[in-house]
């Protein structure tokens, strides 16, 4: 499962988290501020990086506000449920006026599912081992056709089901479309960071942990952990990798800004 450190400001581990602890213990020096103040920072403005490029998201880095990352989530659904199931309806819709479409209008309102096959059949329309009717459990289908990140595979097999069905698991699942994203909440909450209340609403007990401890004077240091499900397969550790870049690029720039601000008031105290 998906775990981010800020570690503490002693080089232990590798040559990049000695260069980030390097560069946190000169952030504090040019802000004026304890180590486990900018750990602390650091990791509160991390946290939203991460939210960010959680997926649902668009653009690189996550750039589209929660409203639009929530459409292009409740997007993805309704294209993999659309690729997954076929409503019975379009086709007796289709042969309306003929006696199959009338006899299949009555097997679908009696859930005749061997009727129902058998005229499939008889339309070509899928031969019981290449088509599935009215499965019972369409979370039980979904779940067994979704790939590594959560996503329906390409080539599935035909699932012929009533739209009513399958228009009321769409709803439910579109309803938890950020909860992926909620699993840093607990995270968030924790170091004070921007939590959209339309990922808070979403969260999932349980599904995040966070180990806070940045009021150490010794060992300042922050564990995120989420626990939400296909958070191991759809939260890549290139998406963690960008995250961590991306904050350690501004907080670069942060330190460098310090530094200029420092040069100056140093170089007025001198003049004066």
């Amino acid at each position: 499962m998906p775990t981010i450190a800020i570690p503490p400001p002693e080089p232990t581990i590798n040559v990049e988290d000695a260069i980030a602890q390097k560069e946190l213990v000169a952030l504090a020096l040019a802000m004026g501020k304890d180590v486990s103040e900018i750990v602390a920072q650091q990791a509160r403005l991390l946290v939203e990086e991460l939210i960010n490029v959680t997926p649902p998201f668009g653009s690189l880095g996550g750039r589209e506000n929660v409203v639009g990352q929530r459409k292009i989530g409740e997007a993805a659904v309704e294209r993999d449920l659309t690729r997954l199931f076929t409503p019975l309806e379009d086709l007796y819709a289709y042969q309306a006026e003929s006696p199959v479409g009338k006899r299949l209008r009555l097997l679908v309102r009696r859930r005749d599912v061997g009727a129902i096959a058998a005229i499939l059949k008889n339309l070509r329309l899928g031969s019981p081992s290449m088509a599935e009717v009215l499965p019972s459990s369409l979370a039980a289908v979904h779940a067994a056709s979704r790939n590594h990140r959560g996503n329906v595979r390409r080539s599935v097999r035909v699932r012929w089901v009533r739209r009513a069905d399958v228009s009321k698991y769409q709803r439910q699942k579109k309803a938890r479309v950020l909860t992926l994203k909620a699993g840093w909440a607990a995270a968030a909450r924790s170091l004070g960071a921007r939590l959209p209340a339309m990922i808070a609403k979403r969260e999932i007990p349980g599904t995040g942990v966070v180990e806070n401890k940045t009021e150490s004077q010794t060992d300042p240091y922050v564990l995120m952990t989420n626990r939400a499900n296909y958070a191991t397969e759809a939260i890549e550790r290139t998406t963690i990798r960008y995250a961590l870049r991306n904050r350690q690029t501004k907080m670069r720039r942060q330190l460098e800004n310090a530094l200029r601000i420092q040069a100056r008031r140093s170089s007025g105290r001198m003049g004066g």
